[in-house]
């Protein structure tokens, strides 16, 4: 979360011209102290057994989260975040969970049983009431009036 924020800040001072290009900069900065954290944590061991645990699904995985979620998702909510206020777009990042949820559903045919569909339902209203509050604000005092 720490992170994230941090990542937002720099988006919204110094907003970068070439999105892909802040973003494949950014993801190569982060990649030593996560190496480094995962040797704390592990020691080696993940390094050597990483080959032998390749399968395609991994190997899918690890594309998907490279290209599509890294490359497309940062370079869209990086763009919003340098287009809109800070307030405005913060709330979608209540969409990530539910994307999740929806891609495991949709590639790996994860069930979605009542509790998970019951919060994807409940963040979707809230999202729906935030960036409604205006109109509904002006609907609700139109009729204090009368």
């Amino acid at each position: 979360a720490l992170s994230w924020s941090a990542c937002n800040l720099i988006v919204k001072q110094t907003r970068p011209g070439y999105m892909v290009a802040f973003i494949v900069w950014s993801s190569l900065f982060a990649a030593p102290p996560l190496f480094f954290m995962t040797w704390l944590a592990k020691g080696t061991a993940p390094f050597y057994q990483l080959g032998s645990n390749l399968t395609p699904s991994a190997i899918f995985s690890v594309l998907f989260q490279a290209y599509v979620t890294t490359l497309f998702g940062y370079r869209v909510w990086n763009n919003l975040m340098k287009k809109y206020p800070s307030a405005m777009v913060a709330p979608l990042s209540l969409m990530v969970p539910i994307s999740g949820v929806t891609t495991a559903w949709l590639m790996f045919d994860e069930s979605i049983g009542p509790y998970k569909l019951a919060s994807i339902v409940l963040i979707l209203l809230g999202i729906a009431v935030f960036i409604n509050a205006a109109p509904i604000n002006h609907w609700l005092r139109a009729r204090a009036v009368r």
